[in-house]
């Protein structure tokens, strides 16, 4: 009987203290994946038409030349999912930049296309009439996740969309 208690402790026991091994130390996830990810929540968030979700991910020293604060794009990200009730986002993330002097500063373009359907492919995009932007944002590594600090968007073309 104690055999197979030890056989049972070996069998359940080992591989949790591989697991949990293998997530102490190591090396740091890479910053731009962390990004991707972060741009990725914040996709989701838009496409609930979640304010709060959306919130999760701005810095509290947000500034744009557009609104001001952090307080008035919130309210204003209010108003787009008041207007829009179904929004759907295709994005292709551009271009992430760690900043080498400070690499808890970094910057991301991304183009973002917005439509009241789904959109599953740049073939379906050239068909629909969607808002197309590029833009171009300032992250900050703020309490261990990338906060969006600043941002600024232009209007583009669906074939710049695609380049």
């Amino acid at each position: 009987m104690q055999l197979l208690i030890k056989k049972i402790r070996l069998l359940f026991v080992t591989p949790l203290v591989f697991i949990i091994l293998g997530g102490c130390g190591g090396e740091p996830e890479d910053p731009k994946a962390k990004i991707k990810a972060m741009i990725d929540l914040v996709e989701v968030a838009a496409e609930k038409s979640s304010v709060t979700l959306f919130s999760e991910h701005i810095s509290e020293q947000y500034q744009d030349q557009h609104h001001g604060n952090r307080q008035r794009v919130m309210r204003s990200l209010l108003g787009y999912f008041h207007r829009n009730k179904n929004i759907h986002l295709f994005m292709r993330i551009r271009n992430i930049e760690i900043n080498e002097q400070n690499p808890d500063s970094a910057k991301a373009s991304v183009n973002v296309a917005m439509t009241g359907t789904q959109v599953d492919s740049a073939e379906k995009l050239l068909l629909l009439r969607a808002r197309v932007y590029r833009f171009d944002i300032d992250l900050g590594y703020e309490d261990d996740q990338w906060m969006i600090r600043a941002a600024t968007w232009q209007r583009i073309q669906v074939k710049d969309f695609l380049d």
